[in-house]
């Protein structure tokens, strides 16, 4: 007697989830913040299927075309961040603002926005110049530094923390709290331990003692269900706002370098014509999307390009592959430094738009401007260092360079 399968037993052994080898190993963690250039890969899936499933981080919807990150984004019935943003998961409780959504989500961002906002960035500027200015001083006499310990990641620790509130002399902790839970995936139990036990003590401080329209104060004046915010809520909020504003940014600036090496024609370009340093950090931010993924969580069940998306999965928000995306952007592997339009998706859309994109543009601007011309003819002694991250870590960036002058009091004539 020969034996079958039913018709439902076979179904039952389907894939539920039919993909390739290209989106099937796929994973975010690793392939964009490790690879020297994901891009051919992205386009290679680009050009495959505008979406696909990818069996890696507990498995996700990949999405890879500009268009529809950009409507998902702004979907946020149907498209999720209450579930997290990041995969791996951190496993903290969901951190606002951005991992909460509307209505709840407007409460925090309206309470934040005007301090995050470009006439706010701009009484920033002069600071931020100062800092890079001085950062420089203590390597331009050696001749060789290491531009992203040094010097680009210092600078968010050190610009940022008056804004955020935080103690100046606290700065070092927040770097490498920032850097060990984006590396780790909120692994990092000493690292979330110290940073939690951090903001509990603030929480209370603020409490006790409003200061006059900082950060801190603000976020525990805002209302959650009709009562102020409690001890866990400003915490996570605090973490959020920490690792937002600093990590991104360093990798950020160690990516443009990196860059800028490798091309020494642009670099003279924006040395001879500053003017050009805003357009190009846009471009560059286009190019290289230092945040590259980002999820979502479907709260139903939903269709997209013919393929049927259960609830409660999650769907990656593939940035540098719309960023790279010829539909949107003509020529997408051309670095053009004067490229407008230019609606890159570096710092997302929708209403969990980045609250510090103004920060970060302003810092990253006065980087380029106050480094390219005391740095002018650095190159590269290794290749950069990366770490696996959600964000394309940046640890190392070597550099040699002709000595110059200092041009702080200690080195003035």
């Amino acid at each position: 007697m020969s034996i079958s399968q039913s018709d439902d037993q076979r179904q039952n052994e389907q894939p539920r989830h039919p993909t390739d080898d290209l989106f099937g190993s796929f994973d975010n963690f690793t392939t964009l913040s490790l690879d020297e250039d994901p891009i051919p890969r992205l386009r290679q899936m680009q050009e495959r299927c505008p979406i696909g499933w990818s069996e890696q981080q507990g498995g996700n919807w990949v999405l890879t075309h500009y268009e529809d990150i950009w409507n998902v984004e702004r979907n946020t019935a149907v498209f999720s961040s209450a579930q997290g943003v990041s995969m791996p998961w951190h496993g903290m409780a969901p951190l606002p603002p951005i991992e909460v959504d509307p209505p709840l989500h407007t409460v925090y961002r309206s309470a934040l926005v005007k301090h995050f906002s470009p006439a706010a960035m701009a009484k920033q500027e002069p600071h931020a110049r100062e800092v890079v200015s001085g950062l420089i001083d203590a390597f331009i006499e050696d001749g060789h530094a290491d531009l992203a310990t040094q010097l680009t990641m210092p600078l968010p620790a050190i610009v940022n923390t008056p804004v955020l509130g935080i103690p100046v002399e606290d700065r070092d902790n927040f770097q490498a709290w920032g850097a060990a839970l984006l590396s780790s995936a909120g692994q990092d139990l000493e690292a979330i331990g110290s940073c939690m036990g951090y903001f509990a003590e603030m929480y209370h401080e603020v409490r006790r003692e409003p200061r006059d329209d900082d950060m801190p104060t603000i976020l525990t004046r805002i209302e959650i269900d009709g009562a102020p915010m409690d001890q866990t809520q400003f915490i996570l909020s605090m973490i959020m706002i920490m690792v937002g504003g600093l990590d991104t940014t360093t990798n950020s600036g160690a990516l443009m370098f990196d860059y800028l090496a490798k091309h020494p024609d642009q670099r003279r370009q924006l040395i001879e014509d500053p003017d050009l340093i805003p357009s190009a950090v846009e471009e560059l931010l286009r190019h290289l999307t230092p945040l590259p993924a980002l999820f979502r969580t479907t709260t139903q069940a939903t269709t997209l390009h013919g393929r049927e998306i259960a609830e409660g999965e999650k769907v990656q928000l593939c940035y540098m592959a719309a960023n790279h995306d010829p539909a949107e952007f003509p020529d997408p592997e051309t670095v053009d430094l004067t490229r407008a339009p230019n609606r890159h998706l570096s710092f997302g859309v929708g209403v969990h738009r980045c609250l510090g994109a103004a920060l970060a543009r302003m810092e990253l601007k006065v980087l380029l401007e106050e480094s390219l011309p005391r740095l002018g003819d650095y190159e590269l002694v290794e290749p950069i260092a990366r770490y696996a991250s959600i964000t394309r870590g940046v640890t190392n960036l070597k550099v040699r360079f002709t000595p110059g002058k200092r041009r702080g009091a200690a080195g003035s004539a």
